[in-house]
């Protein structure tokens, strides 16, 4: 029975990308190519772009494809995106250890966490320039504020009850911390370094977009003055490509670190 459910659910997931290449179709027939290309117009480049394309030269964006772009863009979020989740994590756990840290800090992170990206983006330009600094002072600050939040919650979250018989049992408040809380926060940080990873793309390509020397959102910004919306659309899907294998090697080491955790079958 798992493994017809398993069929079952593969098949319903085949559905779903054939109704969108479908939709695809007819909207790039509806449209015209100068307006959506169609998915075989954009398979036919898929594989020659990533290596040589005569558009992103043409605009100064080097004669190796989008290849060094996408390259800059991993290492950008992968340097970014460590940097943030250690930050994050280690504030959350002293907010939930010390009250009064917490008490002090809340606020401004409170208020830091509302400012959209694209608000604070102006004025990182003017201060760094279209450089690798924005970038990632732009990732490690807003991975940094979602990891906080999150690692905070899922302090919070850990039930009372098992704390309370833990220092029945004469536990010290340093053991119930790193024999309770920490084991019992590990699941529910994961999904927010999950979504905290999806963000860190958003972040960098939008950064990249307003100005970078190099990277997948200056491949969007040099295409959309040459109107490449090909290229474009190839570009976004590699970064998918990419994005969706960061997600899954997160969901891997996840799936080791909290192998004690039961697992529901599909």
């Amino acid at each position: 029975m798992i493994r017809l459910g398993r069929i079952g659910f593969h098949v319903r997931q085949t559905y779903g990308f054939l109704i969108i290449l479908g939709a695809w179709w007819g909207f790039a027939a509806w449209l015209g190519p100068a307006r959506l290309p169609s998915p075989d117009a954009v398979a036919v480049r898929l594989i020659e772009v990533l290596f040589e394309s005569p558009e992103i030269a043409a605009q100064g964006g080097g004669s190796e494809g989008i290849t060094p772009h996408i390259t800059a863009s991993i290492i950008r979020v992968c340097i970014g995106g460590v940097i943030g989740i250690g930050m994050g994590v280690a504030v959350g756990l002293l907010m939930g250890w010390i009250r009064q840290f917490r008490d002090f800090i809340q606020p401004p992170i409170e208020v830091l966490r509302a400012i959209p990206p694209l608000a604070i983006a102006p004025m990182l330009l003017i201060w760094f320039g279209p450089t690798a600094t924005t970038q990632y002072v732009m990732l490690i600050g807003y991975m940094f504020l979602a990891i906080v939040i999150n690692t905070l919650e899922a302090i919070r979250n850990v039930p009372q009850v098992s704390i309370h018989y833990a220092l029945t049992m004469g536990a010290s408040r340093g053991q119930v911390f790193r024999t309770i809380v920490l084991p019992a926060i590990v699941p529910e940080l994961v999904g927010g370094i999950r979504v905290g990873v999806a963000l860190a793309w958003g972040i960098a390509v939008v950064t990249e977009l307003l100005g970078a020397p190099v990277g997948i959102g200056k491949v969007f910004s040099m295409m959309l003055t040459a109107q490449g919306l090909d290229i474009i659309i190839i570009s976004i899907f590699y970064v998918t490509l990419v994005a969706l294998a960061t997600d899954r090697l997160v969901v891997l080491a996840a799936g080791y670190v909290t192998r004690w955790v039961p697992r529901v079958a599909r």
